[in-house]
Order: C-alpha cells, then structure tokens, then sequence
C-alpha cells in the first residue's frame, strides 16, 4: 500500500490495539491514517507493555496523532452495584493509564446514561462520581474526555453530566451510527443542546434499524445537513471513521476523500478551510 500524500489532521480511524500490535500499524504507518485505538475486551491484557510502547514510538515518529476508545463491553460505570461499577472502575483506570504513553487527542468512553435501574437521574449522580478522577487526570495530561452516546434517546443526560463534571476536558462526541437506530431525537435536538461541548465525532452509517457500521453515504444519516450545521456555528470537531471490516474500511477512507460535505468539513475541521472546492 501506498503512503497517502497528506494526513488529514482531523481525521482517525478505529483500529483495535490487538490488531496493531499484530500489523495493522504497518499499514495505518504507510498510509498516513491515524487510529483511534481501541482498548476494548482484553487488549490491555493480551498486548504487552513493549509491543504497546513501540506502537506509540512508531506513531510519534511518523508525525501522526491518535485517540484512544477506552473499553465499554460488559461494563456499566454507571450501574447502582458496587462490584459491576468496580469492574469498570479498574478498566477505566487501566485504559487511561496510557494517556501518558500514546499522548491521545482524546479519550472517548461510553457512560450508558440509559433508562435503567436507578433512572436516569441516579444514573447520572453515579456517573458524576465515578468519572470526576478520571477526567481530572486526563486534564493534567492534556487530553480530552469525549462522553458518547451509544443507547441514550435523548441528549439531556449527557448535558447534565456534562455540566457537573464541570471541566473543560470532559466533552461530548456524537456517534453518527448510535443516534440514527438508537436515539429518539434527532441530530438537531442532540446539537442544539451539546453543541457548546463537541469535541469529536464518531462517523458511520446505517439503516436506521440496526447498527450496521457501513461508510459515509452507504446508509439514511444527513451527514450534509449535520456537517454544515457544524460548519455554520464554527465547531471544529474531530472525526473518527469506524469501519467494522476491510472493506468498509477503503469505502470510509474513499467517503472521506470524495464525499463533498465530509471532505470540505474535515479541512474546515483542520484549518478552517475547505480541502475541495
């Protein structure tokens, strides 16, 4: 493969650790592609420290930037039980321990701010509590924290955690995919109340029944309506391409490349100008 001729600032694509430890990043290295790391399951148990540092060498050496995805499969940090919070308690911990090591933009984590047991409400008390140290350390470091929403209807919770962690590194990033088949309110209700907290976008698509993780384009999102909606009130997010195989993986690169309104905002992202015409 072929190293692309320029790397887009703005842009990462989600790349497991265990698959870069394994190669990926000789292929994200020559292309020019930067990852949003993925920590989920048990990367951070199979994949060494050495194999972990040299990743990050490679990286820092070839100019690119990264993300890290902090694990989310089985863990509730928001769950009213004591063991199930302390579970995700040492993941998190895990995971944010290599802040120091990656140097990310940002951490995105998913904290299920959903209509269960204790309510919503509760949920965001206990979330409040449990996300206030780990927000506080990636701060000192430097790095972001992008609250996502994955099976949340509404943006209200978000906003409210949000507004108690009240530090200008916890942040918000809006998952294309998970609003369209998950939420029951639409991009404009999630943008007009978390605008101001935007930092980083998580960009796939699908059919709106199910989350399929297609390309940009490949299913029902209004990529250009939220896109120049970003671009109308100046928000410069970042954006991550979540691609679930290797072919979805060219497509999305391909989308970002040549879908008009996904291009032009990635260079207004970048440097306030349009990369296209």
């Amino acid at each position: 493969m072929s190293r692309r001729s320029t790397t887009i600032a703005s842009l990462f694509v989600n790349a497991p650790l265990a698959r870069l430890a394994a190669g990926l990043a000789d292929a994200f290295i020559e292309r020019g592609v930067q990852p949003e790391i993925g920590l989920n399951g048990d990367a951070l148990f199979s994949v060494d420290q050495r194999s972990m540092t040299e990743i990050a060498r490679r990286l820092q050496e070839a100019g690119l930037a990264c993300t890290l995805h902090a694990p989310f499969s089985g863990l509730d940090p928001a769950a009213p039980e004591h063991d199930a919070r302390l579970r995700a308690k040492e993941a998190m911990e895990r995971a944010f321990a290599c802040i120091r090591l990656f140097r990310p933009r940002q951490v995105v984590v998913h904290p299920h701010l959903v209509d269960e047991p204790p309510g919503i409400e509760e949920r965001v008390a206990i979330g409040v509590r449990f996300w206030a140290p780990l927000v506080e350390m990636a701060e000192r470091s430097g790095a972001v924290v992008a609250f996502e929403n994955t099976y949340e209807h509404s943006p209200e919770a978000h906003r409210a955690l949000l507004e108690r962690l009240a530090s200008p590194a916890a942040r918000f990033c809006l998952d294309t995919g998970h609003l369209l088949c998950f939420a029951r309110s639409a991009w404009q209700e999630w943008l007009a109340l978390l605008a101001d907290r935007l930092a980083h976008l998580h960009v796939h698509d699908n059919d709106g029944t199910a989350d399929l993780h297609l390309a940009p384009g490949h299913g029902r999102f209004d990529f250009a309506g939220l896109l120049a909606a970003l671009r109308a009130q100046g928000l410069r997010a970042s954006i991550t391409l979540e691609p679930h195989s290797q072919a979805e993986f060219e497509a999305a690169l391909a989308a970002a490349a040549n879908e008009p309104c996904l291009a032009a905002y990635l260079g207004f992202a970048a440097n306030g100008s349009p990369l296209t015409a």
